[in-house]
């Protein structure tokens, strides 16, 4: 008894040196246990099992996300822009196509003929002034939907920023 009398008093001997000290500690042994609760919940979160999508599901990575993408950048859609192309080989040729989809690798084209795999393209935005220069790409692969071509494309060298954005 007399010894809490003497700590409300103050007048222990060395209260002002072990006194912060059991409260610092007791401080401490209160953080390490919040956490320890806040990571072991995050471990069991990160622990679950990804459950596979069924085939014919109507998720779409590209709008939801998907753990197994590949990509190095985000395909964005938006809405379709109107641009010229020309085939390496005969660049006075010039025929239109309309942008699908858009990311920093490269885009995807509606075309009214087919083109083959491997072919190196010339592509403008429509509205692009005569300054701007045309964009090389070439085309990874193509697939006829209904009456058109889609063409998926890659920049050969990723142009600027200012250029992009007039793929929409």
């Amino acid at each position: 008894m007399a010894l809490w009398e003497d700590f409300w008093r103050g007048t222990l001997p060395y209260q002002g040196y072990w006194l912060p000290v059991l409260i610092g500690t007791a401080a401490g042994m209160l953080c390490v246990f919040t956490g320890n609760i806040v990571w072991r919940d995050r471990k069991r979160r990160a622990a679950r099992p990804v459950l596979a999508t069924p085939v014919n599901s109507a998720h779409d990575p590209f709008v939801h996300g998907s753990q197994t993408e590949q990509r190095k950048s985000v395909r964005r859609g938006g809405n379709p822009v109107l641009v010229l192309y020309a085939r390496a080989e005969n660049r006075k040729v010039v025929q239109r196509a309309v942008v699908l989809d858009r990311s920093m690798g490269g885009l995807r084209l509606a075309t009214d003929e087919e083109v083959a795999p491997g072919t190196r393209l010339f592509v403008l935005s429509a509205h692009a002034t005569e300054s701007v220069p045309w964009v090389e790409m070439d085309v990874c692969r193509n697939q006829q939907v209904e009456d058109s071509w889609e063409l998926n494309c890659q920049f050969v060298r990723t142009p600027p920023w200012s250029i992009l954005l007039l793929f929409g």
